[in-house]
């Protein structure tokens, strides 16, 4: 999937979520709350971030990846270092919407971070 891709169905998932979960807020604002946090977020997972786990095929072609670890330990490395980047995503996103919406407390921004997160990210799985 091209990274074009990966934001427009990460953008439409996630501020849909956004949408049922902050319905009471001006639809205006979460829709622009979504697209900013999208916006920070997946071009760094995409770029900087994703980059720095094994490939898809488990090799060890990363300058930092151990080369005597076998397939099993470059699947676990590659499946932490995803869920440690999406939930540094879940974070810096939670950090926006509790300062978007003033009302919002940090409790609540993460637990609607978590959502539109989990939401996109399994979505995506399917997709792929």
């Amino acid at each position: 999937m091209s990274f074009e891709t990966a934001y427009i169905f990460t953008v439409l998932i996630e501020t849909a979520a956004l949408l049922l979960l902050l319905s009471k807020e001006d639809r205006r604002l979460v829709i622009l709350a979504g697209i900013l946090a999208s916006s920070v977020t997946l071009p760094i997972l995409w770029f900087v971030l994703m980059p720095l786990a094994p490939s898809e095929g488990f090799s060890s072609e990363g300058w930092w990846v151990p080369l005597h670890l076998g397939w099993f330990e470059l699947l676990l490395l590659r499946i932490f270092l995803i869920l440690f980047f999406e939930l540094a995503a879940v974070a810096a996103e939670a950090f926006i919407y509790r300062n978007v919406f003033s009302q919002l407390d940090w409790k609540r921004a993460f637990e609607i971070s978590l959502i539109a997160n989990a939401a996109s990210f399994l979505i995506g799985l399917f997709i792929l």
